[in-house]
């Protein structure tokens, strides 16, 4: 080999090794500098989080493109499409389509003309509202002036709205509460039980003593009735939570269509069984406990079209379910009548409710948990 040819390659083996160092270099640069920027970002969350600054948190971790929302106007216009300017974002247009991701920033109040449709109701994308550790509070003016509905905060994202009570509001028609209901409360008198649904319909009591947290059936020939016009389908809800006060008692419901006789559908609790039982006198019973001196919330759903009834008892994660021949999709009940029947015993009635829907298993469960805090069962 030439001299020359043998500087060649020692000056190109140079400068390949130069390149190669440099190359090393500049990846431990980049790596130093990735590394210093991942330990400010953790720092700058840390120290938002210590300052509680869930805006900026919010900011930080949706990349800025998370739409506010700072009024009740601008509630109202949640997924409609349209660019909504915001003042408080220094004059910012933001799109209010249905898969944007929307943040609280204000405890929010208003006025709304019946349900207002917010998330997931009005979601039809992948969109929707955290709530930031915020509360909404929506008064209906389709409903009595006192009635308020709010929206319940689950895991920091709205779902379902709420009575101000706290139990599940869309398609609530019939609601009797003993706890809101006493004489010098929801009453006027010792004799009507009135409907806090805002719907008017109001029952009349037979008897019955009102304690500060209950309407009590004293065992002997109380009981109490209402008008009440609903059609069975799609589906229909009755919820209830008593207490019942010897181990052979008896809590029994039921629709009628013309007259306290001719029932077409009756619930209960009954000797320690719980039944269903229809027209065609077929009963269908689900389960027996011991429930003497205990507080139970019964949840029964019935779906006429399907010739089925589903049971649960307080939040049973196994609920009964059978068909309930006699029941089809033509009912039309025109009333109620509960703690009847001839069998009269000893009741304690915290709250009664129909819906004109089923109500999911994520409500029924709610409902249960704000039974517990009211009634403290």
């Amino acid at each position: 080999m030439r001299k020359n040819d043998r500087g060649a390659i020692t000056l190109f083996t140079l400068i390949a090794g130069l390149f190669f160092v440099a190359f090393l270099t500049s990846m431990l640069l980049i790596g130093a500098v990735k590394r210093q920027s991942q330990i400010e970002a953790t720092k700058q969350t840390e120290k938002l989080y210590s300052q509680g600054n869930a805006n900026e948190i919010y900011d930080s971790y949706f990349g800025g493109d998370a739409v506010p929302i700072y009024t009740f106007a601008q509630l109202k216009e949640m997924c409609s499409g349209k660019e909504i300017v915001i003042n408080e974002e220094g004059g910012k247009y933001f799109t209010f389509s249905p898969s944007a991701i929307y943040i609280l920033r204000n405890d929010l109040e208003g006025e709304h003309n019946g349900i207002l449709s917010i998330p997931p109701v009005a979601f039809t994308e992948n969109g929707r509202l955290e709530g930031n550790g915020k509360t909404i509070k929506i008064k209906d003016t389709s409903k009595t002036a006192d009635e308020t509905y709010y929206y319940y905060n689950s895991s920091n994202n709205y779902a379902f709205p709420l009575t101000k009570e706290g139990y599940s509001y869309l398609g609530l028609q019939l609601y009797f509460d003993g706890v809101n209901n006493t004489a010098n409360g929801h009453s006027n008198t010792t004799t009507i039980w009135k409907d806090i649904s805002g719907n008017g319909n109001d029952a009349t009591i037979t008897g019955g003593t009102w304690n500060t947290d209950s309407l009590l059936f004293d065992g002997v020939d109380d009981s109490a009735d209402v008008s009440f016009n609903t059609d069975f389908s799609p589906a229909t809800t009755v919820q209830c939570t008593y207490l019942l006060k010897d181990a052979n008692a008896a809590f029994v419901w039921s629709f009628y269509n013309d007259t306290t006789t001719n029932y077409r559908f009756a619930g209960g609790y009954r000797s320690g069984t719980i039944y269903v039982k229809n027209d065609s006198g077929g009963v269908k019973t689900y389960g027996t406990f011991d429930q003497t001196n205990k507080t139970a919330m019964n949840t029964t759903i019935l779906k006429p079209s399907e010739n089925k009834c589903t049971f649960y008892r307080d939040a049973d994660s196994t609920p009964g379910y059978f068909n309930t021949e006699g029941i089809n999709d033509n009912i039309h009940a025109t009333g109620i009548s509960f703690a009847r029947w001839n069998i009269y015993h000893e009741v304690k009635m915290y709250r009664f409710m129909v819906y004109n829907r089923e109500l999911s298993r994520e409500e029924i469960e709610h409902n249960y948990k704000v039974d517990k805090t009211r009634v403290n069962f």
